[in-house]
């Protein structure tokens, strides 16, 4: 059965970190440390321990109102309030759907965040 993405909830992953990174703006940090990660950094020097992503505006907004209890839709239409001066008439809540879905399965990709269909288990 397929589910819409933007019925899902996403959780940001309990080993990221959230770093201020300046100017208003946030940053998130993963530690890699499951097994396999630590073999490959034994073997292959220029591995780093950590993962970090440095934030826009709009992704600093998205991470910080990600609680774990709003659904996608719901944070589309919160960046839609947030930043609607600052968007032109063609961002419609229709593209602003799009881009941060696709911004949250980048996330979801990287280990970040975690989808939930609302109480139902995890799944990346």
């Amino acid at each position: 059965m397929k589910k819409n993405f933007l019925d899902l909830v996403p959780s940001k992953n309990e080993k990221a970190q959230t770093v201020a990174i300046g100017g208003g703006r946030l940053g998130a940090v993963l530690i890699r440390d499951s097994l396999i990660e630590r073999f490959v950094r034994r073997f292959i020097k220029d591995t780093p321990r950590t993962f970090t992503v440095k934030f826009d505006d709009y992704g600093s907004f998205v991470w910080s109102v990600i609680d774990g209890r709003r659904n996608t839709l719901e944070i589309a239409h919160m960046l839609h309030e947030r930043f609607a001066d600052d968007m032109g008439e063609a961002d419609g809540i229709n593209t602003i759907c799009a881009r941060l879905c696709k911004f949250i399965g980048i996330l979801g990709r990287s280990g970040l965040l975690i989808m939930r269909d609302g109480a139902a288990k995890p799944w990346r």
